[in-house]
C-alpha cells in the first residue's frame, strides 16, 4: 500500500504546451527603462503539478500594487508585440475597475486554467500565444494574446469560448497589435463579443 501511494505521488500530468510565467514591474529606478528591461521570466512548467506549485505561491492580482503585470506565455514566445509569434496578432481584452477585486481574480485564474487546460479547440489553442493580467492606476485588465488577428472566424471563436469559460460579464474587445504600436490614441476594437 505504501509503495502504491509513493508511485501515485510521483505521477505527473503533462500539459499540451510548455509555459513560461513572466513578471513586469517597473521599479522607481527602472520606470523610464524600456519595457524589456523590466520584464523577467519567473518560471517555466509543463505539468499540472508544476503549474500549481508556481501559481499557489503567487499573489492574487487584486493584491498586487499598481503597474504589476503577470504574463503567461507559451515557452519560446516573449510577451512583446514585436515577438515573431505575436507581430500579426492581437489581444482579446476585458477591463475591470480598481474596486472589482473578485471579478479580476476569478477572470485571471479561470482564463489561465482554460488556456493551459485545453479548454479551447485545437485550432484555437494553437493560435493562443499567452494570457496577460495588468494592474493599472485607472483600471485592471485580463487579456488573451493571439497570433493571427486577420482570421476573424478564429478570433471570434476564441472570444466567445473565453466568455463562456471565464464568467466574464463585461464586453470583450479584440485589438490588433499593429493598431496599438506607436499611438497614444485608443484604437477602435477590431472585433467585439457582447
Amino acid at each position: 500500500m505504501a509503495e502504491e501511494q509513493t508511485q501515485n505521488e510521483s505521477v505527473s500530468h503533462p500539459l499540451q504546451f510548455k509555459w513560461t510565467l513572466w513578471h513586469d514591474f517597473p521599479s522607481p529606478r527602472t520606470r523610464n527603462a524600456s519595457y524589456a528591461a523590466n520584464l523577467r521570466p519567473i518560471a517555466s512548467f509543463d505539468t499540472v503539478e508544476e503549474f500549481w506549485a508556481i501559481f499557489n505561491s503567487l499573489k492574487e492580482p487584486s493584491h498586487l500594487q499598481s503597474l504589476h503585470t503577470y504574463n503567461l506565455f507559451k515557452f519560446g514566445i516573449e510577451p512583446k508585440w514585436e515577438d515573431a509569434q505575436n507581430k500579426d496578432g492581437g489581444e482579446w481584452r476585458v477591463t475591470f475597475t480598481p474596486s472589482q477585486h473578485s471579478p479580476l481574480n476569478d477572470c485571471w485564474i479561470n482564463t489561465v486554467l482554460t488556456v493551459i487546460g485545453e479548454g479551447f479547440g485545437p485550432e484555437e489553442s494553437d493560435d493562443i500565444a499567452g494570457v496577460v493580467m495588468n494592474r493599472k492606476r485607472g483600471n485592471n485588465r485580463v487579456a488573451i494574446w493571439t497570433k493571427t488577428a486577420a482570421d476573424e472566424k478564429l478570433q471570434r471563436s476564441i472570444g466567445t469560448r473565453w466568455r463562456e469559460t471565464s464568467g466574464i460579464i463585461a464586453d470583450q474587445h479584440y485589438l490588433r497589435f499593429k493598431d496599438l504600436i506607436g499611438t497614444n490614441k485608443r484604437p477602435k476594437p477590431h472585433y467585439t463579443v457582447e
